[in-house]
């Protein structure tokens, strides 16, 4: 039930919480070409762990992503726009 309903967000945009680098990364993850972004950790308002790369600057900030896949526990997204909220 949980990956149906995880699943049901992707093409969504939400909004996040962003706490900070994601500690499950063990060191940190740098998929993107900006050697200033990593793998960080947010939730939703409806407390989902959302995954994402940024940069650690966004840690305590509210941004809007788009999710882009999901696992039973985990949203994958990516920022929309600059990423912050305006």
């Amino acid at each position: 039930v949980s990956l149906e309903h995880f699943k049901s967000f992707a093409g969504r945009q939400v909004e996040l919480l962003v706490e900070g680098p994601s500690p499950l990364a063990g060191k940190p993850i740098n998929v993107s070409n900006d050697p200033n972004c990593v793998q960080m950790l947010g939730r939703t308002s409806g407390d989902h762990i959302t995954v994402f790369q940024g940069p650690e600057s966004l840690a305590g900030q509210y941004v809007n992503a788009r999710v882009t896949g999901a696992t039973a526990f985990t949203l994958f997204a990516e920022l929309c726009g600059g990423g912050e909220r305006s």
